[in-house]
């Protein structure tokens, strides 16, 4: 299996269908099970030690994990969530992040898998690591892909060093403990798709699928099932959502946008702003009140809503301070960069990430417990 565009396309139809709170498109690549790196980065202006404003890329979530994963499964698709909107290092992807997002797709290679003898037996840019030593009883670990090596310009001593800190140690690296250390090296199959070529890619199948649908009214008998009906729906009205964000990016670029055609004259300023300030005041508490009616509720069981505390490890009912602290421990404990020799850890991850959503979206009142001791209702019987 390698990295293709399809598999970044799906990366982004992925993260928008989860913002619009809408169903995915299905993949338009072949099934395979495989290790993979999912990571994602933003294009933001920074201006140089020469003063000049440059084009740079920061990074706004990524996931690896050395378990393979069924790409045509919702695994998958938790995989792919994960590191657009879980990652506890970055804040979540926004509508507004996707203009300017590139997402960089890496399928990790199993037959390329071998143990080094030498710390230094491996490439820059060609090569991945997997750093892996013991301290007492408990197992570190830590993954970099070639390409986050390449990109942090790390030579292969400082990808090392720095692979041993992040996986959590904190003792001298003495040639004693460096001869205790593992690394096998590794290969990958990637590919990057910037947003600009995603949108292209959308209005692409937007066309076929208005030709597929002319061609079908104009011949009957050949008819259409409903299964490609319902996929060309769902790319309808993703490519709604991303000409919506494509104006309005194109919208900021314009020179002048914010600005008025007349100015007012400074007799009447004060008083055209009071009635400005004050339409701003009202258009924001009616925004409030549509916001929160758009809001999409959904119902869980009162018993299996609180096996989301036993998972974080905390007490029936514990306050969201503890809640949140205790997924913060949690969530880099078992995050796949520091336990990527866990079979185990990516689904612990996952498992973690929906219980602290869950309850947090019940203490949003998004989540409405049923089924609970003091009957059913929005916030009906005690969730503590």
């Amino acid at each position: 299996m390698k990295a293709t565009r399809e598999l970044c396309y799906y990366c982004f139809d992925t993260v928008v269908s989860h913002l619009e709170k809408q169903k995915c498109a299905p993949p338009e690549f072949q099934d395979a099970s495989c290790p993979l790196c999912i990571s994602w980065a933003k294009r933001v202006k920074k201006v140089d030690a020469q003063g000049k404003e440059r084009n740079v890329f920061e990074a706004r979530g990524s996931l690896i994990t050395m378990t393979p994963v069924q790409l045509h499964s919702d695994q998958f698709l938790r995989t792919i969530r994960a590191s657009a909107f879980e990652d506890p290092r970055q804040n979540p992807i926004t509508a507004e992040d996707i203009p300017y997002l590139r997402c960089s797709a890496s399928v990790i290679l199993p037959k390329t898998y071998k143990t080094i003898q030498k710390l230094d037996d491996w490439e820059v840019g060609k090569h991945g690591i997997r750093i892996l030593f013991k301290v007492g009883a408990t197992q570190y670990s830590k993954v970099y892909p070639p390409e986050t090596i390449l990109a942090r310009g790390w030579n292969k001593k400082e990808a090392i060093e720095e692979g041993i800190r992040k996986a959590g140690y904190t003792g001298d690296l003495t040639p004693q403990f460096m001869a205790t250390v593992e690394i096998i090296r590794f290969e990958t199959s990637s590919c990057i798709v910037s947003a600009k070529d995603y949108f292209k890619h959308v209005e692409t199948k937007d066309k076929e699928g208005k030709l597929k649908e002319l061609s079908a009214r104009n011949n009957p008998d050949e008819g259409e099932n409903e299964n490609a009906k319902r996929q060309r729906t769902i790319r309808r009205r993703r490519h709604r959502y991303v000409t919506s964000l494509t104006k309005r990016l194109q919208d900021k670029r314009k020179p002048g946008a914010a600005s008025t055609s007349s100015s007012p004259s400074p007799s009447s300023s004060s008083s055209i702003g009071g009635w400005l300030f004050a339409l701003a005041i009202i258009a924001m508490v009616a925004g409030v009140f549509i916001l929160r009616g758009m809001e999409v509720t959904y119902d869980k069981d009162y018993d299996e809503f609180q096996t989301n505390y036993d998972i974080l490890g905390i007490a029936r009912g514990a306050p969201m301070a503890d809640v949140k602290k205790a997924f913060r421990k949690l969530s880099l404990q078992y995050h796949p960069d520091k336990q990527s020799n866990c079979l185990d850890c990516a689904d612990k991850f996952l498992q973690i990430n929906s219980a602290y959503k869950q309850i947090g979206d019940y203490e949003k009142g998004l989540l409405r417990l049923v089924n609970t001791p003091g009957g059913p209702g929005p916030r009906s019987g005690p969730a503590r």
